[in-house]
């Protein structure tokens, strides 16, 4: 977990090797419903999958293994109808709502390796212990326009509420990668490039992604 490239790369924000050290650790331990070794298995996985490499042999069950596939390599085709396909095959919501964070977040730090010209941090070896299964109030989830139910409106910012522990992840890797929900609030904030700027290029990136956000 060292990130070293980082702590010198010029323009590179100075807390962002800290927070990718922050997500390799939270990667490597127990979750909220997974292992600690089914969640580097989930990362691994959806690594291959998006690099085009060879898909590694994990603990993951068949189901589960189809979704770390699909999420890191078309998650665009993912669907109401496609989420309702794995649940049918026994995937549980509240490890989706787990994969989903684990999948997205180590997408993140590897497109910035790439997009920096640096070689992708190995993963890290899976800490011993069991799940926290520490989850949601089941009396705030709501299920509306989304895929999984969520705590508050279906949106960018609740996506992965059902499971605090990984909404918590998302928010500390976006607060660095992108911007913190106080700047948000500041049109005018300049981190690099000036805030319209950076929206340009999230809405661009999006599309690309076939976010339906």
């Amino acid at each position: 977990m060292t990130f070293e490239p980082l702590d010198g790369l010029p323009g590179a924000e100075p807390d962002l090797a800290a927070s990718f050290r922050a997500e390799w650790e939270f990667l490597a331990a127990p979750g909220t419903w997974l292992t600690g070794d089914e969640r580097v298995a989930v990362a691994a996985v959806a690594r291959a999958a998006r690099s085009g490499d060879p898909i590694p042999k994990t603990a993951l069950d068949a189901v589960e293994d189809d979704v770390a596939i699909t999420l890191g390599r078309t998650p665009g085709v993912i669907r109401a109808d496609v989420v309702d396909a794995w649940y049918r095959r026994g995937l549980v919501v509240e490890r989706y709502i787990e994969m989903v964070g684990i999948a997205s977040r180590i997408t993140a730090v590897d497109s910035f390796h790439r997009a920096m010209g640096l070689p992708l941090e190995a993963l890290p070896q899976p800490m011993d212990g069991e799940p926290t299964r520490i989850a949601a109030d089941p009396s705030a989830r709501r299920t509306r326009r989304s895929y999984a139910p969520t705590v508050g409106a279906p949106q960018i910012v609740t996506v992965l509420s059902l499971v605090p522990a990984e909404q918590a992840a998302w928010i500390r890797l976006s607060d660095a990668m992108y911007m913190t929900f106080e700047a948000m609030n500041l049109p005018g904030d300049q981190r690099g490039l000036h805030r319209s700027e950076i929206e340009v290029v999230a809405a661009r990136t999006s599309l690309i992604n076939e976010c339906f956000f």
